[in-house]
Order: structure tokens, then C-alpha cells, then sequence
């Protein structure tokens, strides 16, 4: 359904064009054409809406009758919705549009802000899982008389255990969370991002 609250002067020949480039369009779309035409002074609520169901003969009887159906289905929920939402004017609709834009950039910020915290929580679990398992050979190495020496045996996992050391400093992650507190907050975060994206989807 195609709602046009269009503000178009009247002149000589002009609703002939209007209802053929409204039929075109509602024939080339397969769909319901709400068209709202005013003059100076006028509001859309005092305007002359027509709605306009055009199908194109090529197509079979079944799937014309099907389209018929689903056109004035879908103008009913159309109605239905403006007449529910308190929807008589152009300025009503524009600000109906509005709100419904700012939910959605709430929604996509919203997102956006639990996948950030998603991504550096998968961080944190890949520095911490490193951290755990080098900071024995690190510990080892702290108390070695020797330390050049068992540097030379064990250069890699210092390196890995100082590199993940510095990560989770900089993310904030010390003291260095509890594994089980950082799956649970992750899966949680994970199922609600799912549910949020299904929910904008439909």
C-alpha cells in the first residue's frame, strides 16, 4: 500500500494524468494506491483521497481475485492503523513518521551498543583463556634465578602472557573476571541481540 499525501495544484487536464500515472503505478507494483490532492489553504484531511486498484489483464482470474483480496486487506490495515493512531492530517502522519524514526534509531543504537559490548567480551575471553594459561610459566619465570636463561626456553609464552596482560588492562578487565561471570553475561547479550534483529525483521 502507497500512501502519497501530495500537496498538487489542480489545472486544466491534470486529474486525467493523475489517475493514469496513480494507475500505472498501482498496476506496475501490484498494489493499493492512497492518493491525497489539496489546494492552497487546504489540509489534507479536507483533500479528495482516492484509492486507486488497477491489475493487469495478463494476469490468470485466480491471481487476480487473490490480488483484489489482498489490496483491500491491506487498505483495511492501512485504515485501520491511521484511524487507531489518531491519523487525520499531514502533520499528524508526519509526526507519527517521526516518532516511529526515532524508535528505530533507539532500536539500531541499542544494537549496535550490545554487539560492541559482545565484540570486546570476546575479546576479553580470548586475552583471558591466554593469561590463564601462560601465567604459570610467567610465574615461573618471575622467580627464575636465571631469567635469561628460561626466557630462552619459554620466549613465546611470555610474550603471548605480557601481550594478553596489557589487552585486558586496556579493556578494563582487571581484576581479570571470573570465567563463568563472562560466559553468562556474553550469552546473555548474544540472545538478546538475536531477539532484537528478529524483532526489527518482522
Amino acid at each position: 500500500m502507497i500512501i502519497n499525501p501530495s500537496a498538487s495544484d489542480e489545472a486544466t487536464g491534470k486529474d486525467e494524468y493523475r489517475r493514469n500515472l496513480v494507475s500505472g503505478q498501482s498496476a506496475r507494483l501490484l498494489c493499493g494506491y492512497i492518493y491525497a490532492s489539496t489546494g492552497n489553504g487546504e489540509s489534507t484531511r479536507d483533500g479528495s483521497i482516492q484509492r486507486i486498484a488497477v491489475i493487469h489483464g495478463s494476469q490468470g482470474p485466480g491471481l487476480q481475485h487473490w490480488a483484489k483480496l489482498q489490496k483491500l486487506k491491506e487498505g483495511a490495515k492501512t485504515l485501520n492503523y491511521l484511524a487507531e493512531h489518531g491519523i487525520d492530517s499531514y502533520e499528524a502522519l508526519d509526526r507519527r513518521l517521526a516518532e516511529l524514526n526515532a524508535s528505530v534509531d533507539d532500536s539500531l543504537a541499542s544494537i549496535k551498543a550490545v554487539e560492541s559490548r559482545i565484540a570486546e567480551l570476546n575479546l576479553i575471553a580470548k586475552y583471558a583463556a591466554t593469561y590463564r594459561k601462560c601465567r604459570p610459566i610467567y610465574n615461573r619465570y618471575r622467580k627464575s634465578d636465571d631469567k635469561e636463561k628460561f626466557l630462552r626456553g619459554h620466549e613465546s609464552e611470555i610474550i603471548l602472557f605480557e601481550a594478553a596482560a596489557r589487552e585486558l588492562k586496556r579493556l578494563g578487565a582487571v581484576p581479570l573476571p571470573a570465567a563463568e561471570k563472562l560466559e553468562a553475561e556474553l550469552s546473555e547479550l548474544t540472545f538478546c541481540s538475536r531477539r532484537s534483529r528478529a524483532l526489527r525483521k518482522n
